[in-house]
């Protein structure tokens, strides 16, 4: 989680004293001796204080392109060396964006090191942080401001040069936008080297009662101003066991208690954030919370308190919900019922599934009929991606990586700030079964942040972060392992981005970024593996691009990509993209699409089972301040024709990665509308429930959208047989039926008599319901709710059929579509029914979406359907003394 993401609004009430023991950055005289002749229309002022005390002043002032620095404190700025100017490698004048390296601080006998100013754009925010959308109103030529120093404090010792602390300001504190002011009597003051404070890091939306919310701390020094807090890094600094402490005091509830509940927050990212997630309970009252923020103090540091006050909101209504599609039938439960599912895989049988969770890292084996969990395997947790374990083709092994994420130090050396990483990464392998098998890592320990699994299932790759010294860009390679022997080359050197195998895991395509730059494209290749032979080389000609391969089609003859052009270096928002295909042997252009608009791209490719026809989803950066201007599309090539043609599936939201069905006729798109003004992390009971599209190739034509439950689809699998389509959710697999074909009308009540009725689940009571007892019986399935009063009418009546006909073979099961199992508990209990009573299965809770229900069309109730001792359907809906007549009729037929 980087903190330039987090959401910031304007409904904070922060109360936080600037009297931080013994300096008053009130008080600090404010006065400058002398400036010199400032070229720009309008100079902008900084003041930066130094030591517990701030006694050390220090103004930096930009002109322009020019940065004047008062080195020793004396309020001069003319003198020579305090006149910096502009990075010209990564500054860009006409845009007013400027990177500024002042060097070093004298502060007495204490040197802090390098200290830097980066001025840049935060246009990209305009439609989704109201601040920056002001200041920009104010001024179209507003740009952000961060700072950071290594500074050298005598009782701490950090990651920073020589075991200096790193502390920064980077564009907006929990007060808003850190901005330089056009006068020194109202500039910014920011305190390095002065006491530490736990306290948040942005402004927060108001949280609302019975929702969770995601909380971002610093611990840091606040200074005078918005955005002036300096935080610490906290590698090195603050001990990996501590975590900061939120007791919150929620407002009075009705009956006028308030409630005091206390939180951790565990969870660490990007350098300073210490961050976690905060569930606000039912019943509690609206209004101001009184928030105290704490961090236990370790030896030789103190860390101050803060509180603040946070807005209460009334609990905050969801999207209105609409029923799921009948085809979803049941789900296989994860045991972390609140993180979402990933990484689905069928096994070749379709009797077995294997997927993980994220951020858990807990894969589970799946029996797919039972829902039993057959295998558990702990992956570590926050693996590095969703898609973090690899199978072998004989479905025997798991493999799974841990990143192992890097601590780093600066020191200097010939006059250069250099850095050193180090790393903790490795894989682990398991049997099917969840039996460790071998651990594989390098010496030293890397960081693992990709692991590619050949489909012969004799190597895996590795890209990694390797440990040591470098000066701007982490060092970077590619490793060869072997999976039998545990054997490991390293292959490539420098950073490039992985792409697909070939069929037969003899050949991969790969993207490498040029020399010296960690974001551009300097050509794709294809190397033969385990040799490494580069075999094809394609060449880029602008320094401007990023492309990456991403699948083998036409039998391997082919390979397709996307490359994106970009106007500015440090422009990442806007592109001019095109998905390609190149001869897989010569490296020849064979095909180029290009996308309908600028800041449109490509995203998810898939290819049809035959290899012939591939599909690829669009995205697009385009944003108004009404919110995302989209059109997702689906474009499908047809690879030997060499033709396309594109089909809209959404108008504003995300298509994630689709999947073909099995017959390759069809392709089935998952999308997603996010709620308004979420950009980050949006909550599942927040969201529109998401779609899945149902696209016949051979139309063009959306046949058929299913209706998912609330949550997101990350990741999609059909069965062998095509007859089962896998989705992902929060906490669970869904599974959905695919007997019937896209588009075919639902089988009426009717279709289903001669039929076979299969009947599974759980009862009311939670044990796995038990069909074989039942076979070569006659059974009445009754399908009914405590609130249908035909239903309940009926019971009475059911009952004496069984205790007169239980005898002679005569058995019921009762599926309840109640939305709670303890209902249904309670009422069979209470109503003395003797029968099997399936319930508490629902897949959304919104009526009739019990898995039974939904397989077989179930749209009114009461409805019955009696069995005869095949099995089969011999009658629907027979009431009274029909109903008994028909069960004495088949219980008096042999089998």
């Amino acid at each position: 989680m980087c903190r330039t993401a987090i959401i910031c609004a304007s409904l904070l009430v922060v109360c936080f004293s600037l009297e931080v023991q013994g300096a008053d950055l009130a008080k600090i005289d404010r006065t400058i001796g002398k400036l010199p002749a400032f070229t720009s229309e309008q100079p902008e002022y900084c003041l930066l204080v130094f030591g517990p005390d701030a006694a050390k002043r220090v103004w930096i002032v930009q002109d322009g392109g020019v940065l004047y620095v008062d080195r020793n404190g004396n309020g001069d700025l003319t003198e020579p060396d305090e006149k910096v100017a502009a990075d010209p490698k990564s500054s860009r004048p006409d845009e007013a964006v400027f990177h500024f390296k002042a060097g070093d601080i004298t502060d007495g006998s204490l040197i802090h090191k390098d200290l830097e100013i980066i001025r840049h754009k935060l246009d990209h925010l305009r439609h989704s942080r109201a601040d920056v959308r002001a200041a920009l109103e104010r001024n179209p030529n507003f740009r952000a401001c961060s700072l950071e120093i290594d500074v050298q404090m005598p009782n701490q010792r950090g990651a920073g040069i020589d075991g200096r602390v790193l502390q920064s300001a980077n564009d907006w504190d929990y007060r808003g936008l850190l901005q330089f002011s056009a006068r020194p009597e109202d500039a910014p003051i920011i305190h390095f080297g002065g006491s530490w404070t736990v306290t948040l890091a942005a402004r927060e939306h108001p949280w609302h009662v019975g929702r969770s919310r995601e909380v971002c701390l610093v611990v840091g020094t606040p200074g005078i101003g918005p955005g002036s807090t300096a935080d610490v890094a906290y590698d090195k600094v603050i001990p990996s066991g501590l975590m900061p402490k939120l007791q919150v005091t929620f407002p009075p509830a009705a009956n006028g208690e308030s409630l005091v509940k206390s939180y951790d927050l565990k969870r660490r990212c990007c350098g300073v954030n210490l961050y976690g997630d905060v569930a606000v309970p039912e019943g509690v009252g609206t209004g101001k919370a009184k928030i105290e923020i704490s961090l236990e103090s370790w030896p030789g540091t103190v860390v101050a308190s803060s509180q603040h006050e946070i807005e209460i909101a009334p609990p905050k209504s969801g999207p209105k919900l609409e029923p799921v599609s009948p085809r979803l039938v049941s789900k296989l439960e994860h045991e972390q019922p609140d993180e979402t599912v990933v990484a689905i895989r069928f096994f070749p049988d379709g009797k077995r599934l294997i997927a993980g969770n994220y951020p858990g890292g807990i894969i589970h084996v799946w029996d797919v009929e039972t829902g039993k969990r057959l295998a558990t395997m702990h992956a570590g947790e926050r693996p590095a991606s969703y898609k973090y374990f690899a199978l072998t083709p004989d479905w025997q092994t798991v493999f799974a990586w841990e990143e192992g994420r890097g601590t780093f130090e600066k020191f200097q050396r010939d006059g250069k700030t250099l850095h050193r990483a180090q790393y903790h990464g490795l894989v682990q392998s398991w049997n099917i079964d969840g039996t460790p098998l071998q651990t594989y890592q390098h010496t030293p320990p890397h960081g693992i942040r990709l692991l590619f699994l050949s489909p012969n299932g004799k190597y895996f790759f590795t890209s990694d972060e390797v440990p040591g010294e470098f000066e701007t860009y982490r060092r970077r390679a590619w490793s060869l392992w072997d999976t039998a022997t545990g054997e490991c080359r390293q292959v490539f050197k420098g950073n490039a981005f992985s792409g697909p195998f070939s069929s037969d895991g003899r050949r991969i395509a790969i993207s490498r970024n040029l020399a010296d730059d960690d974001n551009h494209t300097a050509s794709l290749a294809i190397f033969a593996v385990p040799e490494w032979k580069e075999l094809c080389t394609i060449p880029f000609q602008s320094k401007l691009t990023h492309a990456y391969p991403s699948v083998f089609a036409n039998d391997d003859k082919i390979v397709v990509g996307t490359v994106q052009n970009y106007d500015d270096p440090n422009d990442w928002h806007h592109f001019s993209a095109a998905l390609k295909l190149w001869d897989a042997t010569t490296g020849d252009e064979v095909l180029s699409i290009p996308a309908d608009a600028k800041d449109e791209g490509f995203g998810w490719m898939k290819v049809s089972p035959d290899g012939k026809t591939i599909v690829a989803t669009t995205f697009s950066r385009v944003k108004t301040a009404e919110g995302p201007n989209t059109r997702e599309r689906l474009a499908v090539i047809d690879v030997e024709r060499k033709t396309w043609k594109t089909i809209e599936v959404l108008q504003a939201g995300v298509v994630q990665d689709p999947v073909f069905h099995p017959s390759g006729k069809w392709v089935a798109v998952p999308t997603q509308i996010f709620p308004e003004g979420r950009v980050r992390d949006p909550s599942p009971d927040e969201s529109p429930q998401p779609r899945i599209e149902l696209v016949d190739l051979a139309s063009l034509e959306v046949v058929e959208t299913l209706v998912a439950p609330q949550g997101f689809i990350n990741s999609m699998e059909f069965s062998p047989d095509g007859n089962t389509l896998a989705t992902t959710a929060k906490g669970a697999v869904l599974l959905w039926d695919f007997h019937r074909a896209p588009g075919a009308a639902a089988p009426s009540l009717e279709k289903q008599l001669g039929q076979p009725m299969p009947i599974a689940g759980r009862t009311a009571g939670g044990e796995q319901f038990d069909s074989d007892k039942f076979r070569g019986k006659v059974v009445l399935v009754d399908f009914w709710a405590t609130w249908c009063r035909a239903c309940v009418a009926e019971m009475p009546h059911i009952k004496s059929i069984y205790a007169d006909l239980h005898e002679r073979g005569f058995e019921v099961v009762g599926i309840s579509v109640d939305d709670e199992a303890r209902i249904v508990a309670e009422f069979t209990k209470d109503q003395g029914i003797p029968w099997a009573m399936l319930g508490g299965n629902s897949m959304d809770g919104s009526g009739l979406q019990h898995p039974m229900a939904l397989k077989y069309g179930i749209e009114t109730l009461p409805a019955t359907f009696v069995l005869g001792k095949d099995g089969k359907v011999a009658a629907i809906n027979l009431r009274g003394r029909a109903l008994r007549d028909k069960i004495e009729a088949l219980l008096s037929e042999s089998k």
